[in-house]
């Protein structure tokens, strides 16, 4: 077959299908729409606001208060001072070997002390020895010359009888002039009037008076107190209101103005009636007085003239006694006495030296103690007194320690105290302070002492001084850290709710309080400030001032 030509077909494509169109939505529906998604953004960005707020304002937490005492603890520095100290003496003029103490050492009974001298001992004896030989031979020679010659005696019997008579002239007019002095004062006393009333009709008068005139005064000063206070919270009260606040303080004590003049009245007519009780009782005791001194003077008079009859009593008798002595074969001698008593002296100085020298010249302790002087030097001989001092343990001490003067109305005897000597000893406890007073050292500290028991501490240890004081319990305490402070004014911060345009929201509020005590840690304020059940802000992540907005932590 031959090549045939090749014909090419084109195929027919169908022709599109025109695309039908949309209808546009009309204008109300497109607005519809628009809203819905700004109501929608408008949600998404109130959602995203309230988070981003709520991660600013500060969380916080509130308490309660509560019942309880402030309790103080105060501390202060001192030592333990001697009550008294016992002397040590010996022989004076004795040379001094050796000292074994200082000043501050504690030593036991029967501890040596110091030393004297062996040979200068022993010569001082040898002289106390002859000087008690040559005592011994003048009262010898007294002794012979105790009698008396008879014109010695027939004097002595005369002047005697003489001094008998004029004691008994004497003594005869003295007792008469008492009497007639006693006379007259009962004289006087019968022409006194007696006093007119009755004593315990006009004290309960005085007193009765006194009440009256106590309640009204106070009536008077509560309406005073009530007005100051109703016209300080007007005056609050018309700030707060936008007013003027002299013209609602003036309303105020207009209205208390008739109240304060019937109180002021009946207050001063207590007081004429309380004057004029007065003035009754105080006759009556003067009249009673004048009866009470013209008693007196009729018993001053009776004793004046009981002593003038003694006193002439006695003085005849010493007079008598003396004619009998006088006819007495003795003489009265005290000389003879005086020798006697030198001769005692001398003798127990040889007893000490005796004793001195048997113990080797050592003087020991008399007790346990702490040594507080020395008057002794080695080489020199010793004092003619006390050659040292020794607080004995027996004797006690006192403990003193230093306190700021700021604590004074802290600081009372009786409190109760601890005395802390380290950590590694016990401490003291069971202590009461004794006194309180301005240390004459330095007047802004003061002078606190207690009395360890005794033997407990010796003298010169130093230590801490431990003051415990509980108040009165009080009904509403609050932390230290909840109290803010504002030109010497006090106030919590508690919660308040405010109306915004997000809603209700938590502010924080300033409530003034009033603090009656404090310490390092709570105060105790006045419980009418907070209403029953109501909290304050206690604790805050962040700082919190009056009027922010706070979020409470969930319970």
């Amino acid at each position: 077959m031959g090549k045939q030509p090749m014909r090419h077909y084109r195929a027919r494509r169908p022709e599109p299908k025109p695309v039908p169109q949309q209808p546009k939505a009309s204008l109300s529906v497109r607005a519809v729409r628009y809203l819905a998604g700004f109501l929608i953004l408008m949600v998404l960005f109130t959602l995203l606001s309230r988070a981003a707020d709520s991660l600013t304002i500060p969380k916080v937490a509130l308490a309660y208060p509560s019942k309880g005492t402030i309790d103080r603890k105060m501390t202060g520095f001192g030592k333990v001072e001697e009550l008294s100290a016992q002397a040590v003496v010996t022989e004076p003029g004795l040379r001094v070997a050796g000292v074994a103490v200082k000043p501050g050492s504690v030593v036991e009974e029967g501890a040596p002390l110091f030393t004297l001298d062996g040979a200068d001992i022993e010569e001082k004896l040898d002289a106390a020895r002859e000087a008690l030989r040559l005592q011994d031979m003048d009262l010898a020679d007294r002794a012979s010359r105790d009698s008396l010659t008879v014109q010695e005696r027939e004097k002595a019997i005369e002047r005697a009888n003489e001094d008998y008579a004029a004691a008994k002239a004497s003594g005869d007019r003295e007792v008469e002039r008492a009497a007639k002095a006693l006379e007259e004062a009962k004289a006087k006393r019968a022409a006194a009037a007696a006093p007119k009333g009755e004593l315990s009709a006009l004290e309960t008068a005085c007193t009765q008076a006194g009440e009256a005139l106590r309640l009204k005064e106070d009536e008077l000063s509560r309406l005073q107190n009530e007005v100051e206070e109703r016209s300080a919270q007007a005056r609050r009260d018309a700030e707060a209101a936008g007013e003027d606040p002299d013209q609602w303080e003036s309303a105020v004590r207009e209205e208390y103005r008739p109240m304060l003049e019937q109180a002021a009245q009946e207050a001063e007519t207590a007081q004429q009636k309380k004057t004029a009780a007065d003035a009754a009782l105080a006759a009556y005791t003067e009249a009673a007085a004048q009866i009470k001194l013209l008693d007196d003077e009729v018993e001053a008079a009776r004793q004046s003239y009981e002593r003038a009859v003694e006193t002439r009593d006695n003085a005849l008798r010493s007079a008598g006694r003396q004619v009998e002595d006088a006819g007495r074969p003795q003489a009265q001698d005290s000389s003879g006495e005086r020798a006697l008593m030198d001769r005692e002296r001398q003798a127990r100085q040889v007893e000490r030296l005796e004793a001195l020298l048997e113990s080797g010249g050592v003087v020991r302790a008399p007790c346990s103690g702490t040594v507080t002087g020395v008057s002794v030097t080695v080489g020199v001989p010793t004092p003619d007194g006390t050659a040292l001092l020794l607080a004995g343990e027996a004797n006690g001490g006192i403990f003193t320690a230093q306190f700021s003067g700021e604590l004074e109305k802290y600081l009372s005897p009786g409190d109760e105290a601890v005395i802390r000597l380290g950590s590694s000893q016990m401490p003291i406890e069971g202590l009461k302070l004794e006194t309180v007073s301005v240390s004459a050292v330095d007047p802004s500290m003061l002078d606190v002492t207690v009395r360890p028991p005794e033997g407990a501490l010796a003298v010169g240890t130093a230590a801490e001084l431990e003051v415990r004081r509980k108040s009165r319990e009080y009904p509403c305490l609050v932390p230290l850290s909840a109290l803010h402070e504002d030109n010497g004014a006090y106030f919590l911060l508690v919660t308040r709710e405010k109306m915004s345009v997000l809603g209700t929201e938590l502010t924080a509020a300033r409530l003034d309080v009033t603090v009656l005590e404090k310490n390092e840690t709570m105060a105790a304020i006045d419980a009418g400030a907070l209403n029953s059940g109501q909290g304050f802000l206690a604790a805050s992540g962040k700082a919190v001032n009056v009027g922010d907005r706070v979020r409470l932590e969930a319970p």
